[in-house]
């Protein structure tokens, strides 16, 4: 076995890449790439029982395609390994999606890799195999380096400047710590050639010029390791990814108040108790949640949701695939397009607080109460204190009658015993009770004075001293 063979196979062996019985599907372009991992997989074929495919797409873009396309299926023909061929009108795509002739090439590659491994594992679960299925791509080191450099320079943040992992779903990468120097090189000592991309070479790509030009420059003006130190960086970003990820999933459910039917809600309490790192992956994970994906949802979008947070009252943002970010009181609401939240919000707000929804609802509350003659100089001590649902009151300083109702202009309590008053409007937005559910709570008033808001206070104006006589207890039921 070449040398370099057993680099790639200890490299697959550390990072568990291959099993063995894996069907392997290799994305074939005739590149010295390519080129380089089919002949490692080859080598590797007996040892591991793989099951061999090649694809390759003409993109339909350079006159030299047809070129390639007949290299390919030379090449495969001379090893005995099946290939599938797919002519795409790339430039077609391109311009009916709105995206660069780069990007949709990557896009109708990968969809048509995933497109095979899902008829593949169809066809191995009717037959009960349960070997694996693999799509191998040809990256290499340089290339990581490559995309890394190429992310940092348009921001990106420690997930980003991972790169590329060695495996992800059933993609698999073989030569990602093997530098382009390394592959030429083994391709050389074999005697096998390959064919050129034209458009490899083209600086107007971006990708092209951080390849050929940027790179080669840092490599001479700083250290000739830099690609190493580049590949390096992402190999540990991605470790810490995996912690920051772990970190993110259990804070993430912390703040989580309801997942169900396609809606999201946070509590914007817990949620402003994370550091601001985590707060930011919370936001993100909520998104993508919802839009069930994760591709093209990033900052600018966070910054949305940021924004909404930092108006005041109840407003709503437009996020990305449809996605609605709504707040309400201590909520923050993820949804799509054309559903409602609005019955949630009640039933969200008593569970947060721990308060029965009955103190909300349109039917008077059920209670009883009771009469307690003090006759022991003592006995008021044992009336102080009560519960949230239950609560005694000095019954001689009750000036008018008490009746169930629901807020009114006007409405006060005493605030201390001092006989200040505050308003009821002041103390509702200070509990941060919601101004939709404001009007359905259910008080107990004298006149104009709320003497009990059942589930949170009592007015100072009617609460039990040693003077009490006489003591009336309710019960909220």
């Amino acid at each position: 076995m070449h040398p370099f063979e057993k680099k790639i196979k200890t490299y697959i062996q550390e990072n568990r890449l291959l099993s063995t019985g894996d069907t392997v599907y290799l994305g074939l372009s005739g590149g010295a790439d390519s080129v380089c991992l089919f002949f490692i997989l080859l080598a590797l074929q007996k040892e591991y029982d793989l099951k061999l495919f090649c694809i390759h797409v003409n993109h339909g873009i350079r006159e030299t395609a047809a070129r390639d396309e007949a290299f390919v299926k030379a090449l495969t023909e001379k090893h005995g390994v099946d290939l599938q061929i797919f002519r795409e009108d790339i430039p077609g795509l391109a311009k009916e999606e709105g995206i660069s002739l780069e990007e949709a090439g990557r896009q109708r590659r990968y969809e048509i890799f995933q497109s095979q491994v899902k008829a593949e594992e169809q066809e191995a679960s009717d037959l009960s195999n349960q070997n694996g299925v693999k799509v191998a791509l040809a990256h290499h080191l340089d290339d990581q380096a490559e995309t890394v450099l190429y992310r940092l320079m348009r921001g990106t943040g420690i997930k980003g400047l991972g790169g590329m992992a060695p495996q992800r779903d059933f993609y698999i990468r073989p030569l990602l710590q093997a530098e382009k120097s390394e592959i030429l090189a083994y391709l050389k000592d074999i005697g096998q050639i390959y064919v050129e991309d034209e458009t490899n070479i083209d600086t107007a790509y971006d990708r092209n010029y951080i390849r050929h030009e940027l790179l080669p420059q840092m490599s001479e003006a700083f250290h000739d390791k830099v690609n190493q130190h580049l590949a390096r960086t992402a190999e540990m970003a991605r470790e810490a990814e995996e912690v920051l990820e772990e970190l993110t999933a259990q804070r993430f459910e912390a703040c989580k108040v309801l997942a169900q039917d396609g809606v999201l809600v946070l509590s914007l309490e817990r949620l402003h108790e994370e550091k601001t790192y985590i707060y930011h992956r919370i936001l993100m994970e909520a998104m993508r949640t919802v839009a069930g994906r994760e591709k093209d949802i990033g900052y600018v979008h966070m910054e949305e949701v940021e924004k909404l947070l930092r108006s005041s009252g109840h407003g709503k943002a437009s996020l990305h695939y449809g996605v609605i970010a709504e707040k309400q009181a201590a909520f923050l609401f993820f949804y799509q397009k054309g559903q409602s939240v609005d019955g949630l919000l009640k039933e969200l707000y008593c569970k947060e607080k721990e308060l029965p929804t009955y103190l909300f609802d349109r039917s008077e509350p059920a209670y009883e109460k009771k009469m307690i003659e003090l006759s022991e100089a003592d006995a008021y001590t044992r009336y102080i204190s009560a519960d949230r649902y239950t609560q005694n009151f000095d019954y001689d300083k009750i000036k008018s009658m008490l009746c169930w109702r629901h807020r009114q202009a006007g409405d006060y309590l005493v605030a201390d015993q001092q006989g200040h008053s505050r308003s009821l409007k002041e103390y509702l937005i200070d509990q941060k009770i919601p101004e939709s559910l404001r009007d359905d709570l259910w008080l107990l008033a004298a006149g104009q004075e709320i003497v009990w808001i059942p589930g949170f206070r009592i007015s100072e104006s009617v609460k039990i001293t040693k003077e009490t006589k006489q003591v009336l207890q309710i019960k909220v039921l």
